[in-house]
């Protein structure tokens, strides 16, 4: 994912004794200075645009070396993980002659800053770097521009997978972001120690030891690997996951809870696409955390209060056979660090084997598990403010950062935050190139593909108020985990209060928003 990923080689050799006490380290970073990478005249501003919204109307300004002479474009976006970014504007700034200041806005604040200027009319950025989650409110709250055409053909529109082209850089059927990264959660497990305790493991259950396809499986194999000692390892537990309040406790929820309550006939998740009444106390989301009360016990210790990092740091340190995590385990399986290169399986995440049908309202199943990617958090872009004086050059860098050839350089670059989202990211040759072996390069891209793909997938919540609705769900997954209500009493609660930031919010404008970001009409 992300913002986290310059932390963990750092990190690794202290994990043992911060991993209780961690919490989100990014919301206490210090504001970086700004970085400029030429100077450059006070800059000119460019013509006023009319109606920055509507597609098309922001002219090409073609190719010519020095096109934006004395312009400067300011970008804003999270501290610790523009570096790459900075390279490539800088590069970009000599070929057109503009300057690139570049504003590094710790983490926790971002997205607060972020609504806070916008709100008032207050400049921020002519770029903004922002993930997902803020779209309903910058999209669908009409912030920001409309993309050009021709900056969506510099981007290669149509090689962005289509639920990134749709759900991340879209809204309401307006193209509006940039690409820049593609996030979804997958299901990884150690392939070596899978085919060393194979035969151990048919004796123990009476089955077949092989990847996860249902969440009742994996619990299986969860118990095994933590309770038998595993071959030629002396520690070891079956899974590790993202259960952390005020950190991943979200995305762990989601994904877990998507196979049980995504309905491939519906294309509602988080509250009924009709009245805007929350689903997340039907007894899919229920039956998705009771589960998960009962295969904690099989992670590391401490596992409440793991985040993003200890998570990861767990699993390429060969403490877990399984885990649920972003496409950064891949290539963070070949860090220096990692005790597990050439030893990671790939996939989709586990489904459920029977799922709740709110429409007909109660439980279905199909052939095979119920599977529902959960495409958490969406993975960062970049959208242009209708704000900004400088349209044209800010949709010009934007459409350059997402262009295939610098997308492809940072996907496979550490620290860049970028995952794999688009074609030319997912190309098997990229990750040859990088120094994969092909076959697992082709598992990690293929696991990736079949993750966005999928029909049944889940784009993470782009509502305003959203860090109120993860708070609540996240106040009452850890209350359920931690033994101190039922999981129904913890998710009626959460139902109640999403209904108070619901109506206080507008329940009318709050469906408007959630049905358009879901592709609905009328």
């Amino acid at each position: 994912m992300k913002h986290h990923l310059r932390l963990w080689t750092a990190l690794f050799a202290i994990l043992a004794l911060v991993a209780a006490s961690c919490g989100d380290a990014e919301e206490e970073a210090e504001v970086a200075e700004p970085t400029t990478t030429a100077a450059a005249p006070e800059p000119e501003p460019e013509p006023e645009m009319a109606d920055p919204g509507t597609p098309g109307n922001i002219p090409d300004p073609g190719a010519a070396a020095g096109r934006f002479d004395g312009v400067e474009v300011v970008v804003a976006g999270p501290a610790g993980q523009l570096d790459y970014m900075k390279d490539k504007a800088a590069e970009w700034a000599a070929e057109t002659g503009a300057t690139v200041r570049v504003d590094e806005i710790p983490f926790g604040e971002l997205n607060d800053k972020v609504l806070a200027a916008l709100s008032t009319d207050t400049f921020i950025a002519d770029v903004i770097n922002i993930g997902s989650n803020l779209g309903g409110d910058l999209m669908g709250g009409g912030f920001m521009a409309a993309a050009p055409e021709w900056a969506q053909q510099r981007a290669d529109w149509e090689g962005i997978l289509p639920i990134f082209r749709s759900n991340q850089l879209s809204f309401g059927g307006v193209a509006y972001g940039m690409p820049w990264d593609g996030d979804v959660l997958m299901y990884y497990w150690r392939a070596d120690a899978f085919e060393a305790n194979a035969d151990a493991y048919e004796a123990a259950t009476g089955n077949a030891l092989r990847p996860a396809e249902s969440w009742s499986e994996y619990a299986e194999i969860a118990k095994f690997f933590t309770e038998n000692a595993w071959s030629g390892q002396d520690e070891g537990y079956g899974l590790v996951e993202l259960p952390m309040r005020n950190n991943q406790g979200w995305n762990g929820f989601m994904t877990r809870a998507a196979g049980y309550a995504k309905a491939p006939n519906d294309p509602g998740f988080f509250f009924d696409p009709e009245t805007m009444e929350p689903r997340i106390n039907n007894p899919g989301f229920v039956r998705a955390l009771e589960d998960w009360g009962a295969v904690i016990e099989y992670g590391p210790p401490g596992m409440l209060n793991f985040g993003w990092i200890e998570n990861a740091l767990s699993f390429v340190g060969g403490l877990a056979a399984q885990d649920i995590q972003w496409g950064d385990i891949g290539p963070m399986s070949k860090g220096s660090d990692s005790v597990v290169e050439g030893a990671v399986g790939y996939g989709p995440a586990p489904g459920a084997d029977e799922y709740w049908d709110p429409v007909a309202g109660e439980w279905a199943s199909g052939d095979g598990p119920n599977k529902a990617p959960f495409l958490g958090f969406g993975g960062w872009f970049n959208l242009v403010p209708a704000t900004s004086n400088h349209l044209a050059a800010a949709f010009d860098l934007a459409s350059f950062l997402g262009s295939p050839a610098v997308l492809a350089e940072a996907a496979v670059t550490a620290g860049t935050g970028v995952n794999p989202g688009t074609a030319a990211t997912l190309d098997v040759d990229l990750w040859v190139s990088a120094g994969w072996p092909e076959d697992e390069a082709k598992a990690y891209t293929d696991a990736i593909r079949a993750s966005l793909d999928h029909p049944n997938a889940v784009f993470d919540m782009r509502l305003p108020g959203f860090p109120e609705y993860k708070d609540a769900l996240e106040l009452a997954v850890s209350e359920a985990l931690s033994g101190q209500h039922s999981a129904q009493d913890a998710l009626d609660e959460a139902a109640d209060k999403w209904n108070e930031i619901t109506d206080r919010l507008g329940r009318d404008e709050q469906l408007r928003i959630y049905r358009e970001a879901l592709g609905l009409t009328g």
